[in-house]
């Protein structure tokens, strides 16, 4: 009995160490040195710095066609995903390019609030 109690106690310490994996950032992922070439003209950075807006331009399409998207599919809260999206766009920036090479909150909040809309919305679509 007191065997079973260790062999889930080991694995809710995997799925919390796993869920803090989610918020941590890697510290070689964005080297201080790499900051130049990411704010450069070169078209890969440029793309890398964009991408980001992909986000908010999906949210806005939702927002945008709320009312279509809602007659296909009345139980899903387009709005709300819609202005989710366009706030992890703005979110996913600042963690990904405005703090490259720097400690920043923004790159705790991104992965949380991306998982927190795949676990919210993600069943849905």
């Amino acid at each position: 009995r007191l065997r079973k109690v260790f062999e889930a106690y080991s694995y809710l310490s995997l799925c919390e160490e796993s869920m803090l994996h989610l918020v941590r950032s890697d510290p070689s992922a964005d080297r201080p040195e790499w900051r130049p070439y990411v704010f450069s003209r070169h078209p890969l950075a440029v793309a890398y710095r964009y991408s980001a807006g992909g986000y908010s331009f999906a949210g806005l399409l939702l927002l945008l066609f709320a009312d279509r998207m809602r007659s296909y599919d009345a139980g899903v809260w387009w709005c709300a995903l819609g202005m989710a999206l366009v706030v992890q766009g703005a979110v996913a920036y600042l963690g990904d390019v405005q703090s490259w090479g720097r400690p920043s909150v923004w790159k705790q909040l991104d992965p949380l609030l991306a998982s927190t809309l795949f676990l919210a919305f993600g069943p849905w679509l």
